[in-house]
């Protein structure tokens, strides 16, 4: 499907200033002024009327800092534009609706002619820009492969007398983030040279003895977790947590156990908070116990941007050791394609590469997070 049939425009993102109780909105080729529904705490959403069209717009996430935060959306009831930051020139989109791909467009905005009563459509930017382009979307060359997206969540509604529209489910009050390292493996053998660490061959240590899974009491290394709330400013939970890391003989007998000092970890919000979006950073650096002249066996730095809306991105680095796994949760009422409830985001995982980065013997890598939706 080309652009034309699928019903796309050359407009512009949606503008609104944050806070705003008017703004203008480009819906179909045509300007429309709409005004703050103020019946609706959830989310910025505005209510316009003319020529007998009333029209629904979700600027909630509207102003994001850099062109890839930013989504809107806007519905007369009939049809549903969606409108999202604009990146490198030689970008394209491809524009899905719970899985059903419809098109890909130049533009960045797009009209469902047919949309259903609910629905996530998924934008997929493709395309590699050039370096000049990298460095003007403020990205790192190791990102050059792109792969933003955005996950834009909607509801048509026409009705004249509108008292809800729904930017998120009521429910959705907080929204969690949990970050774990763990071992898949039952054990894992320590070198045979290990310099400054009490242990080697054929001594082991326990691992995690599991796959990726979103369990927050799954078993791990180490875990950081946060969880916000768009209703109330005073609250931030904050979690990071460090296994104990057993070591074994070989007949696999526990020989000792130990935890390391959490010490290393930190999570920090990066700008005040507001109802609409929140800024969340975080960093690790934990040395294996039995290891006293190491620093940072396992380490990671990161940063998420998040709006009330379900959308998020993230960014950041970590050594490649061990298996790393990301998840958000939030409210109870997403749904998939064929309408299975789901609460539970994956944004991230990523396999170990060399388990002698955990006692100093090897140069451990670093991995590049890049989690768009």
């Amino acid at each position: 499907m080309n652009s034309d049939e699928s019903g796309a425009r050359t407009s512009s993102l949606l503008t609104a200033t944050d806070k705003a109780q008017s703004a203008i909105v480009e819906f179909d080729s045509k300007s429309f002024a709409v005004k703050r529904n103020g019946k609706v705490s959830h989310g910025d959403v505005f209510v316009g009327n003319s020529s007998g069209r009333t029209l629904v717009a979700d600027l909630t996430g509207a102003t994001g800092a850099e062109p890839r935060l930013r989504q809107s959306w806007v519905t007369d009831g009939k049809t549903i534009q969606l409108s999202w930051g604009k990146l490198a020139a030689n970008t394209s989109y491809k524009i899905s609706r719970d899985g059903l791909y419809l098109g890909t467009v130049k533009s960045n905005t797009f009209i469902d002619r047919h949309p259903t009563v609910k629905a996530i459509y998924t934008v997929q930017a493709v395309a590699v820009p050039s370096p000049k382009e990298v460095k003007d979307q403020k990205l790192t060359s190791s990102n050059e492969s792109f792969g933003y997206s955005w996950n834009i969540r909607t509801q048509l509604q026409a009705d004249p007398n509108i008292s809800q529209v729904m930017a998120l489910p009521d429910n959705s009050h907080h929204t969690k983030v949990w970050y774990r390292t763990f071992i898949p493996s039952q054990y894992i053998t320590i070198p045979s040279i290990t310099p400054g660490c009490e242990y080697k061959s054929p001594y082991k240590h326990g691992g995690n003895n599991r796959g990726y899974n979103y369990d927050p009491y799954s078993s791990f290394k180490t875990q950081q977790a946060f969880e916000v709330s768009w209703t109330d400013p005073n609250y931030f939970f904050v979690s990071n947590q460090v296994g104990a890391t057993h070591v074994y003989d070989s007949a696999n007998k526990l020989v000792t156990s130990r935890t390391a000092s959490n010490s290393g970890m930190k999570i920090r919000r990066m700008s005040a908070w507001a109802a609409d979006r929140q800024d969340v950073s975080g960093t690790e650096s934990v040395t294996n116990p039995f290891c006293s002249s190491l620093t940072g066996s396992i380490g990671s730095s990161w940063r998420i941007y998040m709006l009330r809306n379900g959308s998020y991105s993230m960014s950041g680095s970590h050594k490649q050791m061990p298996n790393h796994e990301i998840y958000m949760k939030y409210g109870s009422e997403w749904v998939d394609g064929i309408g299975n409830a789901l609460s539970i985001k994956v944004l991230y995982k990523r396999d170990l590469l060399n388990p002698a980065c955990l006692w100093g013997s090897a140069v451990c890598p670093e991995a590049q997070i890049l989690s768009n939706g």
